[in-house]
């Protein structure tokens, strides 16, 4: 049995960057930091930041490029991704993604929500804003 689901809370660290693919296919990129605390040996309070980038696409990339901005909070609901390439110089690199299926915006502006999901990568839903 198999899993890759992953959920985070966060704020967008940044403007989303949207990019055209060609053949009316678009993708959002954006970056969400997610903060968190824990107790360490000592009973320490010790606060961390994760940073994760985040990839949409179709109508939900339209949807986070109009309505997304840097410190923004939004819930994320997706897969994680692994690219694999190797540099000019044969050194092998990843980097691992999530690729949204569902963005929430949550917080301002003007205090809405709204949510956008995504059926897959390749093919978007029909599912436009959803204020709550």
């Amino acid at each position: 049995m198999n899993l890759n689901t992953v959920q985070i809370i966060g704020n967008c660290t940044r403007k989303p960057v949207t990019k055209d693919l060609g053949n009316g296919k678009t993708v959002t990129e954006l970056s969400v930091a997610v903060n968190s605390q824990y107790l360490d040996a000592d009973g320490n309070t010790v606060k961390e930041v994760s940073y994760f980038d985040v990839s949409t696409f179709g109508k939900q990339a339209v949807a986070c490029a109009k309505h997304l901005d840097t410190g923004r909070p939004v819930h994320v609901e997706g897969s994680l991704r692994q690219n694999r390439w190797k540099t000019p110089q044969g050194e092998s690199r990843s980097r691992v993604r999530i690729s949204a299926k569902r963005v929430q915006f949550l917080g301002t502006p003007s205090s809405s929500r709204a949510t956008v999901e995504e059926e897959s990568e390749e093919e978007s839903s029909d599912t436009e804003d959803i204020p709550l």
